[in-house]
């Protein structure tokens, strides 16, 4: 690549496994947990425990990425730095430790079996999956990351669809990943790392409140017992993870005023969350007023909380703010939209069996997660510790009350808002990652709460229904867990289709991610001057070495951005492979976009006007059968195969 390899910076290489396990299981970890340590002591947020540290670290990445990318400095070697920084940190601490004894309960032993069992086994089948999303992830998200690393900065194309699906804090987090390990392994950025950062604040739950152990196994087990939808490299665990942390930051070990709590750090966890991505800001919303309320409705300090909650905000926004400059020519760009989108009338049928779309699983098996979070609210307020109303009680079931809320608006408030559909049974999938991050960690806290009330229930009947409760709401999931883990061991994916089990797939993806094919699309690029700008319509865009060209690469989703141009450029690069011509390809999409997706139609057409217009006028440099590369500058020879 043109970035120097002296700085580690490769997309195809050697490293396997082991190489991926120990980044993504050891490394990454301590190093997040190195710069939580870091933040906790600059910030003075001594209330911060120790299990925490990971998902504040990791806030603390984010708003460092959205510094680099602001400044275009989001280089291999700024990267190194903030890790090597964090595991110095990590390191240190472990080492003024290292003269106090350590001993770990049996519980807390078995615990740490459980979650280390599990994470073993997503790491083996996970960090290198045989398939990826050829669309979603080849042709867009893999971009990203190179991009920036590249670059140092990943703004740049006003065809790319980053800006709209992430500001840009997961392909941050995806550098971390790819400094040390080649492009395959980019998955494991979040379902191997996100899945670490999960498991530390349950297993450490357990240990603080050994009457809770069963019920933190069962809610251990329901971070790959629920069905993720996992379709793409998008942010799922890490979402999920940063809730977990934002409920703990918040929960109370008593009846202490939350006021008296920093927001600084719930405020960074808000920022990273919707720095990965933007549909988190539900999450926020809801969990931010589920706390105030909880607040209030004590009969607490109204205005300390209300302050409170406004310095929080606050602070998101400010840490939010990198990203959004980054991005802000594009904002302060769009138009208005170019196409009619019509809205798709669509049945959601909430006791649903049959798999969506996205999944293995229906509608049915998330009701019955919510209704079983709706019934830990009912049982932690009435069989909780008196009084009923107090900080304690409500704040530590304003978990769950955002699990409940969030579900019925994905469904059915937000295919509104986005203007695509008056209720959308897929858009489960959206609300996936909170119930991943809520129900495990509101199960811990309800169950504690439950089993601290005095009532005429014995400690073993309450235990009992805290398992109960557990067990009911994944129910739903046992089936399709089956499948999916017995898919996961045999095929190394958790893609729901079955296109995803087929050899013939893998071994593309195979060469899509090889060697092979990024020599050949750089030797396309090489017949490109140095400096010469190109617009770049193909599949394998990450293989672009976006430091040598200025590279306006395009995807489906954002060539129908609000903000998205056709920009004047030297060259023009698109891949028409299984397709006569870009024209046919074009109308290939156009034929297979549903109804509710008419919007994108005519921006492609403009797209493909354009792209037509410069093969006619243009120099052709390449015609292979897959590649046709037009030159419009002086510089553009002529070479057709």
């Amino acid at each position: 690549m043109h970035v120097p390899a002296l700085v580690g910076f490769t997309l195809v290489s050697s490293r396997g496994l082991l190489a991926a396990s120990i980044w993504f299981l050891a490394v990454l970890p301590a190093s997040l947990a190195g710069l939580g340590l870091i933040a906790r002591r600059i910030l003075r947020l001594e209330s911060v425990l120790p299990e925490l540290l990971p998902a504040l670290g990791l806030a603390t990445y984010v708003f460092a990425g959205g510094i680099l990318n602001l400044l275009r400095l989001a280089h291999p070697l700024a990267i190194w730095l903030l890790l090597v920084a964090g595991l110095i940190a990590f390191c240190r601490a472990v080492w003024l430790r290292r003269t106090q004894p350590a001993s770990v309960e049996a519980g807390t032993f078995i615990l740490g079996l459980l979650a280390l069992g599990l994470v073993a086994f997503t790491a083996a089948t996970q960090a290198l999956p045989s398939s990826y999303n050829w669309n979603d992830d080849l042709q867009s998200y893999f971009a990203h990351p190179v991009r920036m690393l590249q670059t140092g900065t990943v703004y740049g194309s006003p065809l790319s669809s980053v800006g709209a699906v992430s500001l840009g804090g997961m392909a941050f987090v995806q550098c971390a990943a790819l400094v040390c390990l080649p492009l395959s392994a980019i998955n494991g950025s979040d379902a191997v790392l996100g899945l670490v950062l999960c498991l530390v604040p349950l297993v450490a739950y357990g240990a603080r409140h050994p009457r809770v152990r069963p019920v933190v196994a069962v809610a251990i087990v329901a971070l790959l017992a629920i069905d993720p939808f996992y379709v793409n490299v998008s942010a799922l665990y890490l979402g999920s993870a940063l809730m977990i942390a934002a409920v703990l930051l918040t929960n109370p070990a008593g009846d202490d005023a939350l006021a008296a709590r920093s927001p600084l750090a719930i405020g960074a966890v808000y920022a990273a969350l919707v720095a990965l991505k933007p549909t988190f800001l539900l999450f926020v919303a809801l969990h931010a007023a589920c706390v105030f309320a909880g607040s209030a409705f004590s009969g607490r300090n109204f205005r300390a909380a209300l302050a409170w909650l406004a310095s929080a905000c606050a602070v998101a926004a400010i840490l939010l703010a990198p990203w959004i400059l980054v991005h802000l020519h594009h904002y302060l760009s769009m138009g208005t939209p170019s196409g009619s989108r019509e809205m798709a009338h669509q049945a959601v049928s909430l006791a649903g069996t049959l798999p969506l779309a996205n999944g293995f699983t229906g509608l049915g098996a998330y009701s019955l997660l919510v209704i079983a979070m709706a019934a830990l609210v009912a049982a932690a307020i009435v069989l909780g510790p008196a009084p009923r109303r107090s900080f304690a009680t409500l704040v530590g079931v304003s978990a769950a009350l955002v699990g409940i809320a969030a579900y019925p608006l994905m469904l059915f408030v937000f295919p509104r808002v986005v203007g695509y559909a008056d209720a959308d049974p897929d858009a489960v999938r959206y609300y996936i990652p909170v119930a991943i991050g809520v129900f495990p960690i509101a199960l811990c806290v309800a169950s504690r709460r439950i089993l601290e009330g005095d009532t005429r229930l014995s400690p073993r009947e309450r235990l009992g229904l805290c398992l109960f409760l557990g067990v009911f709401a994944l129910a739903g999931f046992s089936g399709s867990a089956a499948v999916r883990f017995r898919d996961a061991a045999k095929y190394h994916t958790l893609l729901p289709y079955p296109a995803a089990h087929d050899p013939i797939l893998a071994s593309a993806m195979q060469r899509a991610l090889g060697a092979d094919k990024q020599a050949q699309v750089q030797a396309l690029q090489d017949k490109i001057p140095e400096g010469a700008s190109l617009v770049a319509w193909i599949y394998t865009p990450y293989f672009l070495d976006y430091s040598r060209n200025r590279i306006y690469d395009a995807e489906l989703a954002g060539i129908s951005n609000r903000w998205a141009e056709i920009p004047k450029a030297d060259y023009y690069l698109w891949e028409y492979r299984g397709s006569a011509d870009l024209k046919t390809r074009v109308q290939r999409i156009i034929d297979n976009l549903p109804a509710m997706d008419g919007f994108r139609i005519a921006p492609l057409r403009e797209f493909e006007r354009r792209l037509s217009e410069a093969e006619l006028s243009g120099r052709v440099v390449v015609r292979d059968g897959e590649y046709l590369l037009v030159g419009l500058g002086p510089g553009a020879t002529s070479l057709t195969h």
